[in-house]
């Protein structure tokens, strides 16, 4: 099967590249913060019709990749050398995009997550979606199936976390 899969980080890579399909998701090789990634989920049709632009400063604070905008949504595009590039194949593989209810979702507890974060992920319509906590936070989720408890402190990156919980066996 060939998933579309949005993530707030690289989690998916290896999947695509280990089916040998291209990536058919504007979620790759970036990361989004936990405030504006559930914003984005939240009024995702709204805001992946907007034109993506050029953030030239981050309310995050100093970057040293591209960052674009959607409205009021960032999104940090850590391995992509310049905006133009990262703006090209964002709309690339936008146009690939299976309708967002048949998506699966990813979610990890980094870039400034908080439990509220989690709430609102999870209380998203989507069925396919899952939400990857670590220790600090675990306590908060036991009685869910959409929920992976890490046994770490820190959520790893999003590749990382893949190869220890690849998308084929958790969907």
């Amino acid at each position: 099967m060939n998933h579309c899969i949005i993530s707030n980080n690289c989690y998916g890579l290896n999947y695509y590249k280990s089916q040998s399909i291209p990536y058919n998701t504007p979620f790759v090789g970036l990361f989004i913060y936990a405030d504006c990634y559930v914003k984005l989920l939240e009024h995702f049709d709204t805001y992946m019709n907007e034109e993506l632009t050029y953030c030239m400063i981050s309310k995050y604070g100093k970057t040293d990749y591209p960052v674009g905008l959607l409205q009021d949504v960032e999104i940090h595009f850590l391995h992509y050398k310049t905006f133009q590039e990262a703006l090209n194949k964002w709309n690339r593989r936008k146009t690939r995009m299976k309708p967002f209810s048949s998506c699966i979702l990813k979610m990890c507890d980094r870039d400034e997550f908080r439990e509220e974060h989690a709430t609102r992920f999870l209380n998203l319509s989507n069925k396919n979606k899952i939400l990857f906590v670590t220790e600090k936070n675990n306590n908060l989720y036991k009685d869910t199936k959409q929920v992976v408890l890490l046994p770490d402190n820190d959520c790893p990156t999003g590749t990382t976390l893949e190869s220890r919980y690849p998308v084929l066996s958790i969907f």
